[in-house]
């Protein structure tokens, strides 16, 4: 039988898995990955908005927590949503500083984490 920390960890594992599915359910077409996850484009804002409280939350969080390795994870991840909406706005010939910004942001906290880990 499994204990409760081998039960854990395939839970989180097959999480890992379901996450990555669902990428690459998008990769290909991102429209249709969202027809296939029943987004609706036009509730696309509001969702939006509960991302960024998610975001905001766990950021609050990660800070509060302390872990200087959980604040580099979240910044990285942070600085790739940044860099991936300011790529994907600049492609399309759209606004893209605004989201430049951020993960210019962002590298200059990851610069100083990671100086902060290597001095300790």
């Amino acid at each position: 039988m499994f204990d409760l920390v081998t039960i854990l960890d395939i839970y989180l594992w097959l999480s890992v898995v379901v996450i990555g599915a669902i990428f690459l359910i998008c990769v290909p077409n991102a429209e249709r990955g969202m027809k296939l996850l029943d987004h609706e484009q036009a509730q696309l804002p509001k969702i939006m908005r509960g991302r960024y409280a998610g975001m905001f939350l766990f950021s609050l969080f990660a800070v509060w927590y302390g872990d200087l390795q959980v604040i580099l994870a979240w910044l990285a991840v942070m600085g790739f949503y940044a860099l991936y909406d300011a790529f994907t706005y600049f492609r399309s010939g759209g606004k893209y500083i605004t989201h430049l910004i951020p993960a210019v942001f962002v590298a200059l906290g990851l610069v100083l984490i990671v100086l902060v880990m290597t001095r300790s």
